[in-house]
């Protein structure tokens, strides 16, 4: 394939100049007679020598068909050697008279077949699917991975929100059970005391029973020094 591919305005430029200069007057002497400069413009094929002897050997009646054989016989696709064709035959037709163009393209054989439209490829198609499918499923691993996360987080919050409440809660359980050990002990030391003074009245009135008796027995005045009293036993001795 050549690198270098002359505009088709270019082309009809030289052809027109060709065309005037050698004065001939249809599309085979035009194809003929620039056969050389058609298989430079050429923008396809590797086998120069076949498409300019192609073009040497053209009929007198050019056709379309004959011209994309010619093409396709020196390594263009059938799509490449359309496009080939289609150009040439406009170039040759530009350079002849109205009249002319008007008989040619009257005669049967000479019209020019359109150009087939190229199915279009599915490949596009199945690029855009499969590029959709790719982005839904990186979509949904994404929404998966995210839900994930935010059940690892409320999972954690709670474990500790839980693990702070009993902990709370043993501490108040346990601030209780010293505050009921504390109000068990105060009691149990005011019924000690209750209890000590308790003794120490009833140790009064056994006393003062006993010295109230012993002053009666000897008749002595009611309110007698108490025997039993540290300072009479003192002086009795």
């Amino acid at each position: 394939m050549h690198i270098t591919t002359l505009p088709a305005t270019l082309l009809s430029l030289l052809l027109s100049s060709a065309w005037m200069a050698s004065a001939i007057s249809d599309r085979s002497a035009c194809v003929r007679e620039n056969a050389s400069i058609l298989v430079q413009a050429a923008a396809c094929g590797n086998q120069d020598s076949v498409l300019q002897e192609c073009f040497l050997s053209v009929p007198d009646i050019v056709t379309m068909e004959y011209l994309q054989s010619c093409f396709v016989e020196s390594g263009c696709t059938i799509a490449e050697a359309t496009s080939e064709a289609t150009t040439i035959i406009q170039s040759c037709d530009a350079s002849v008279s109205v009249p002319d163009l008007r008989r040619r393209d009257a005669t049967p054989g000479t019209q020019t077949s359109p150009t087939p439209t190229p199915t279009p490829s599915p490949t596009n198609d199945a690029s855009k699917n499969t590029s959709s499918g790719s982005i839904t499923t990186s979509g949904i691993v994404i929404a998966v991975i995210l839900a994930l996360a935010a059940v690892i987080v409320v999972a954690v919050v709670l474990f500790y929100y839980l693990r702070e409440r009993k902990a709370r809660a043993l501490a108040r359980a346990q601030a209780e059970e010293d505050k009921r050990k504390q109000d068990e002990a105060d009691a149990e030391a005011a019924r000690r005391t209750y209890a000590q003074e308790q003794v120490k009245r009833e140790r009064e009135r056994r006393q003062q029973r006993e010295a109230l008796e012993w002053a009666q027995r000897r008749g002595g005045p009611r309110y007698h020094e108490n025997p039993f009293d540290d300072r009479s036993a003192a002086r009795v001795n």
